[in-house]
């Protein structure tokens, strides 16, 4: 008997957040440079470095963690290269603190998080940035440590840390231990695709063939997805692709397929249709009939309104608020986009309600101007 491990969540989650990137870092900083204690120098003549907040229960393609805010100044360093590190340790150890995910891991499996900068031609480079991780992304058990955050500034061809910067670890939910994570199932012959898997490779299908366009693109990114979950396991990979291209034939009935993800825990139904909105994201756009299958999917999992709409939103093209702003699809034609704005704007002009509070006076106002930037946006945008 084996487990069937092929989708744990620390897989999927590496290969939406990474958008199908596996990239491994060496530890490039000397932890005895800080001491056990954390001896941090968040400023120096050269500048500074500042952890300004963490929200919790932030959102990235799906998935959600947590958003450390940061902002620095560097002087001095003209055109240079350099990164912006965080990493994690306990403090009563002075030991890194490592992580299930391998896009949040250099080789030796220890936490790590690298953000690349180049400074300006200036005297001064100033940057406020945020570093997204998600829930379970550390590994061990939060009671028994003290765990900080340590973020560093370094800059090519200058020896040591510009800066560093700490602060304590307190929410329990980026431990793996107190986060909900996928519970493999056992199954049979270690070459043979559990119910699960082939039910994932069945909605996969689905998304692809919804608009009626098989497209190439789309193929890749499961292909790509597999290929990284089952990696030297060549005759798995053959059974993923003669299943893929078994359904995209034909698709099995779909309740059947419905059923074998429906019970499973919320954060791995979550994952499975990020998944899906990063499939049919992968030609730049989602499609209308993409987007409602998807929606449906996500109604039979019991997955929130509120929560889908945070977890579409990253993988709308830039200009989605415009249509959105307008009550129009972004695949609108140009005459769908002008009646729309003629219908929003004459709900919202403030000249037609003079006998209403200035309050929603006000607040027309704003809404007008929301709906004539958003037209004139989408105008430039078509070249009307």
């Amino acid at each position: 008997m084996k487990q069937e491990g092929a989708l744990f969540a620390g897989e999927i989650i590496g290969f939406i957040l990474g958008r199908g990137d596996s990239t491994t870092f060496k530890l490039l900083l000397p932890l005895d440079q800080l001491q056990k204690e954390l001896d941090f120098r968040p400023k120096t003549k050269q500048g500074f470095l500042q952890i300004i907040g963490i929200e919790r229960d932030a959102s990235r393609f799906g998935i959600s963690g947590i958003s450390l805010k940061f902002k620095s100044r560097i002087r001095g360093f003209q055109h240079k290269r350099g990164s912006h590190l965080l990493i994690a340790v306990d403090r009563k150890t002075g030991h890194p603190i490592g992580s299930i995910y391998p896009i949040y891991a250099d080789s030796e499996s220890h936490f790590l998080v690298k953000k690349d900068f180049v400074t300006s031609l200036g005297i001064m480079t100033e940057q406020e940035d945020a570093i997204f991780l998600p829930y379970g992304v550390l590994d061990g058990s939060f009671g028994s440590m003290e765990p900080y955050f340590c973020m560093f500034s370094i800059v090519d061809d200058h020896p040591g840390i510009l800066f560093s910067e700490g602060v304590p670890i307190e929410d329990p939910e980026i431990f793996a231990e107190h986060r909900v994570v996928p519970v493999p199932i056992s199954v049979g012959d270690e070459d043979d695709l559990g119910a699960f898997e082939e039910a994932v490779i069945a909605l996969t299908a689905a998304v692809i063939k919804v608009d009626g366009v098989i497209k190439p693109e789309e193929i890749q990114v499961v292909r790509k997805f597999f290929s990284q979950v089952f990696h030297g396991q060549a005759k798995k990979m053959g059974k993923v692709r003669a299943t893929l291209k078994k359904f995209l034939s034909k698709l099995p009935p779909m309740d059947f397929v419905y059923g074998q993800v429906v019970n499973r825990c919320i954060q791995e139904k979550q994952i499975v249709v990020a998944l899906l909105l990063n499939i049919a994201s992968s030609d730049g756009q989602l499609d209308d009939s993409e987007l409602r299958l998807i929606d449906e999917i996500r109604k039979r999992f019991g997955i929130a309104d509120s929560d889908f709409e945070k977890m579409t939103a990253d993988f709308q093209p830039e200009d989605f608020p415009f249509y959105k702003a307008l009550g129009v699809s972004p695949g609108a034609t140009w005459e769908e986009i002008k009646e729309a704005h003629r219908i929003k704007a004459k709900e919202y002009h403030p000249d037609l309600y003079p006998q209403l509070p200035e309050s929603f006076r006000e607040f027309a106002k704003r809404e007008f101007m929301r709906i004539s930037i958003a037209y004139q946006k989408l105008r430039e945008k078509l070249g009307k």
